[in-house]
């Protein structure tokens, strides 16, 4: 069995994301995929998501008048498009039969919560949120993706439990995914899951990237 490792670098608010994962998944056909997920957050982010997708129109409603009480006017339209992308990181590959999905986030942090949609308009409502909800849906697709564009690497503090556990776990023989938010997949340093990994020689591909392949071919995105 060939040892090769993939290592996707996500935006966790990609309205895009379940259809460009499926997409590298399916093109690159590995044996396993390690994601960014505690074990209770794993389970959290399938059973949240499944909780959203069979929201009642009353269920809707209230959620609706959640948002107006905090006295912002937030197009609804792009925050139930998050809602229902929300995790899927963790659902995608689990949704794919015969893939072996490994919670691989051993680190000590806080929970998700078995509400996944409350969390959620928690953290987008807040008025302390980079995220802007009063976009159009178009508007914020546009945005993030430009976020996830550039093409030098990330610096960012070194992250001494995560990446570590996320290492760990894709030690596994046989061809494998770490699926990851895009700082994890290319942040450089002592503790970059680049570093970590590098006696397998992993090669990384932003996720945003999906939508320009033609044919099959991963490989022209690779390390980009």
């Amino acid at each position: 069995m060939t040892d090769e490792l993939l290592i996707v670098g996500t935006n966790h608010f990609d309205p895009k994301g379940p259809k460009r994962l499926e997409k590298i998944i399916g093109l690159y056909k590995p044996d396993w995929v390690v994601v960014e997920a505690t074990q209770a957050t794993y389970q959290s982010a399938l059973s949240g998501h499944t909780q959203i997708m069979s929201l009642s129109s009353a269920q809707i409603d209230e959620m609706k008048a959640q948002i107006a009480a905090t006295g912002k006017k937030i197009n609804d339209k792009t925050l139930f498009m998050v809602l229902k992308t929300a995790g899927y990181e963790c659902w995608t590959p689990a949704s794919i039969s015969g893939l072996e999905v490994i919670p691989g986030d051993h680190a000590v942090s806080e929970q998700m919560g078995t509400d996944l949609s409350q969390k959620v308009i928690k953290e987008l409502v807040d008025p302390r949120s980079s995220l802007n909800l009063y976009q159009d849906p178009s508007q914020w697709q546009r945005n993030m993706d430009r976020m996830y564009f550039t093409p030098s690497r990330l610096k960012f503090e070194n992250d001494e439990n995560r990446n570590p556990s996320l290492a760990e776990a894709a030690k596994k023989s046989g061809k494998g995914m770490i699926v990851t938010g895009l700082h994890h997949a290319v942040m450089v340093g002592k503790y970059g899951l680049l570093n970590l990994l590098h006696e397998r020689h992993p090669k990384y591909i932003r996720l945003v990237f999906a939508d320009e392949i033609k044919g099959g071919n991963l490989s022209p995105y690779y390390n980009k």
